[in-house]
């Protein structure tokens, strides 16, 4: 099967998947027009973001719990920019009185290919990143169900 095909098919299904499951649990949950950092009074505009994640989960004070980004490879170099551009979007965002600086977002990498070579990457820069505002995991789609939606877990 044609690699481009795989990711366009498998890419937004899985999206659907996770928003369908997690807005049975979370108070809010967006899976389009997530461009981060939120600007003009509020309102995300494509124009002033540096980040567009798949999925965001809020809580009910409108603060971000969760930035999701499904990887249909097994990750790579764009791994790396979304945690910098993740973790200098919640920096804004606690500098605008936007989000609470209490609450440190999870920043949660699904891959769907092989997850050893995710990992290897992100440790390889790990010394380097100095992140302030959010924290990283890196699950393959069968993990993020089990650590997303476990029944213990309390609901935001």
């Amino acid at each position: 099967m044609n690699e481009e095909v795989l990711k366009d098919n498998t890419h937004p299904e899985t999206i659907r998947d996770f928003v369908d499951k997690l807005e049975k649990k979370y108070h809010k949950v967006t899976s389009a027009k997530n461009n981060l950092p939120i600007m003009e009074n509020g309102r995300p505009t494509q124009k002033g973001s540096i980040y567009r994640p798949d999925i965001l989960v809020f809580d009910k004070n409108e603060n971000i719990t969760h930035i999701l980004e499904i990887e249909t490879g097994d990750g790579g170099k764009s791994m790396v920019g979304a945690i910098f551009l993740a973790d200098a979007s919640i920096n804004k965002h606690i500098e605008q009185k936007i989000q609470d600086s209490k609450i440190k977002p999870d920043l949660i990498f699904i891959i769907l290919g092989n997850k050893y070579n995710a990992i290897k990457r992100i440790e390889a820069v790990k010394p380097y990143l100095n992140l302030k505002h959010i924290t990283t995991h890196i699950y393959t789609k069968n993990e993020a169900y089990k650590e997303l939606f476990n029944p213990y877990i309390q609901n935001i």
